[in-house]
């Protein structure tokens, strides 16, 4: 156990200083309700990095739905989230926003 805190360390280290891999830095993708004042922020242990319309993080070991209701709980609505590939319904999307109330 005193490992997985050093290498969430790790992870976030390098992902601050630009050294993990594109992919890794492009897993998620969310669109917000509202604006986000922040770059970067940590939501559930990952490293969600914004700019223009949205927001970013590496890909996380949590299903996409549990890593999408975590951030509407930690940031507020959404209007889109994708997991690699896969971009959430009307339906998936409403049941992650629910976490936000």
């Amino acid at each position: 156990m005193l490992f997985r805190p050093l290498s969430i360390g790790f992870a976030a280290l390098f992902a601050l200083t630009g050294n993990a891999t594109a992919a890794e830095d492009t897993y998620y993708r969310v669109a917000f309700a509202a604006p986000v004042n922040q770059d970067r922020f940590v939501a559930r242990d990952l490293l969600w990095a914004c700019g223009g319309d949205g927001c970013t993080a590496g890909r996380s070991n949590s299903r996409p739905a549990i890593v999408c209701a975590a951030l509407a709980r930690s940031v507020g609505h959404l209007s889109a989230f994708s997991a690699g590939a896969v971009s959430f319904d009307t339906a998936a999307l409403q049941k992650c926003n629910a976490a936000a109330s």
